[in-house]
């Protein structure tokens, strides 16, 4: 849980970024893909309708974010 929390800070910035505004139903589905342990290729794909091109940049962070919030609790 605490991790989501962090992902969903992270998410959330990157996107307002991104789009020029906050978007929540866009960060809670990326937060739906993450708990539901789907790959990152698939998420990759899904936010590139979004996020074109910065799909991949976003999702290769995103998981380093995740990797790094998970090595702390442990």
């Amino acid at each position: 849980k605490a991790i989501e929390n962090v992902a969903k800070i992270w998410i959330g910035k990157k996107i307002e970024e991104h789009l020029g505004e906050s978007e929540d139903t866009l960060c809670d589905f990326i937060i739906s893909k993450i708990s539901s342990e789907k790959p990152p290729s698939e998420l990759e794909s899904e936010l590139e309708v979004v996020l074109d091109s910065d799909a991949e940049i976003f999702v290769l962070q995103l998981y380093q974010i995740l990797i790094t919030e998970s090595l702390k609790i442990s």
